[in-house]
């Protein structure tokens, strides 16, 4: 796993993202504009994020 995961999908402000070595509650940037963001759910290496606004739809996500 890596710090910089895919985009799987995006809805609002909540996106999940694969391929990231991520634990709960880890703060994130997402996209180019570095939007912050939370990991609120983890599914295998699947992690859900509540952004703080809604990225678009090219973002990538970063563990800060």
């Amino acid at each position: 796993m890596s710090n910089e995961g895919q985009i799987y999908r995006i809805s609002g402000p909540v996106v999940t993202a694969k391929g990231m070595s991520a634990a709960m509650y880890d703060v994130v940037r997402v996209g180019d504009e570095g939007l912050m963001g939370e990991v609120i759910e983890i599914h295998g290496d699947q992690s859900v994020i509540k952004c703080t606004k809604t990225p678009p739809a090219s973002a990538r996500v970063n563990l800060c």
